[in-house]
């Protein structure tokens, strides 16, 4: 089963991801967020990631990153 996974390195000074079923509402949050991110500092575009940053609330920069993948793999055992 493909899922898609959105991470969020040091956003909000938080680091976590958001799990979706369904590609375009992932693809739809990502592009919601990154459209937030061109507002700030320092946006930094790549293939499925991107950064900023935005001191009013945090002292470190931002990364997004955006990726499809199985379920399975998000478990150990």
């Amino acid at each position: 089963m493909k899922i898609y996974k959105i991470t969020f390195d040091n956003y909000r000074g938080e680091n976590f991801i958001e799990l979706y079923h369904k590609e375009e509402n992932a693809r739809a949050r990502y592009q919601e967020l990154m459209e937030k991110g061109k507002k700030c500092q320092e946006f930094d575009e790549e293939e499925s990631s991107f950064s900023f940053f935005d001191p009013h609330y945090n002292e470190y920069s931002t990364y997004i990153y955006f990726k499809e993948c199985d379920l399975d793999s998000l478990f150990y055992d």
